[in-house]
């Protein structure tokens, strides 16, 4: 699975917008958008964040790693 799916598919489970995670991250919804969609390549400064928030190891999000188990993190 690429990463676009699994931040994806991260956050529809984790039943987060694309706004609240954007915001973490220090990005625009559009942005945000745009990296699930795979219109722009995410930066490694943005995989950590995202990690961080979901509280999931980077090789998870690089695909590398197939499972996760949700957090209740409180930074949502």
């Amino acid at each position: 699975m690429q990463y676009h799916k699994i931040i994806k598919n991260l956050r529809i489970d984790n039943n987060v917008s694309q706004q609240t995670i954007a915001d973490f991250i220090g990005i625009d919804r559009v942005t945000y958008n745009r990296l699930e969609n795979e219109k722009y390549s995410i930066k490694f400064d943005y995989i950590i964040k995202i990690a961080e928030f979901y509280n999931v190891p980077i090789d998870y999000l690089a695909g590398r790693s197939g499972t996760y188990q949700k957090s209740g993190n409180s930074s949502k």
